[in-house]
């Protein structure tokens, strides 16, 4: 055959080049099999990495907020902001809220906090699992313990009176379907959810804490679903009792009622 086509026989060089060019049917097949394989494949992880990506900057979101606290009480002589939005504050707080109530920009950008976090995209997780929240303009809570809705007792109002800090949240992804997210994040850990964590990123959230890191706390899938739906709900189930654990360590700045 490679005779004939170099001397131009029967298959002549032309033909012979077109048909060193070509691909049959089957041929093609194959080829696009391949490629939706290998789509398939990517697809998965393509997602995977945007979710991960949107979970490190909603993390970085609470560090900031979590740094511009520690910051805002060594400004303070050690005072806590105001840990509530005011309008559903059982108790006052002694300092100005971080946030006042509503879902304006004024309600962020007119309080003494926001000169620490100028950027409104911090104050929001970039992505929401709620509809209702997606068209909220802030996302995070403070925790009432930390001069928020707390009874005086149990509640810190100043930086030394947080014993551990490392240990003690102070910012918390929320779910309010009241049209802000109002007040504070409260629970009643020893007995009870009354809060909602909404499970932002794969059944977990971020929380920022009273030293000004961040972490990912994964939930079970149960307790998400269980506690937006049915508030000041009772743990039923282990996945409620071990989260509720992990709040009660968390939750209370002094020690706490334990």
């Amino acid at each position: 055959m490679g005779d004939r086509c170099r001397l131009g026989g029967a298959g002549g060089p032309s033909g012979c080049a077109r048909r060193a060019a070509g691909f049959t049917l089957l041929e093609l097949l194959v080829v696009i099999a391949i490629i939706l394989v290998l789509i398939s494949l990517l697809i998965p992880n393509m997602t995977g990495a945007r979710a991960l990506a949107k979970r490190l900057v909603c993390q970085t979101n609470m560090r900031n907020l979590s740094i511009a606290y520690v910051n805002y009480a060594a400004d303070h002589s050690g005072r806590l902001v105001g840990g509530s939005t005011g309008g559903d504050s059982v108790l006052p707080t002694t300092e100005p809220n971080w946030v006042n109530d509503g879902n304006s920009l004024g309600s962020i950008t007119g309080c003494q906090f926001y000169n620490y976090v100028r950027d409104l995209k911090i104050y929001k997780c970039p992505s929401p699992r709620s509809i209702i929240e997606q068209g909220y303009l802030r996302t995070y809570s403070i925790s009432g313990p930390m001069n928020g809705q707390c009874a005086i007792t149990l509640r810190a109002v100043t930086m030394s009176q947080v014993s551990h800090a490392a240990t003690t949240m102070a910012f918390v992804e929320d779910f309010d379907d009241r049209g802000y997210n109002m007040g504070s994040w409260i629970s009643d850990p020893l007995n009870q959810w009354i809060d909602a964590v909404p499970g932002n990123h794969g059944w977990g959230d971020n929380i920022g804490f009273a030293d000004g890191h961040a972490q990912y706390q994964r939930w079970d899938p149960v307790t998400v679903q269980s506690v937006v739906f049915y508030p000041y709900l009772k743990p039923s189930t282990d996945g409620l009792m071990r989260d509720l654990q992990v709040i009660n360590k968390y939750y209370w700045p002094m020690g706490g009622p334990h």
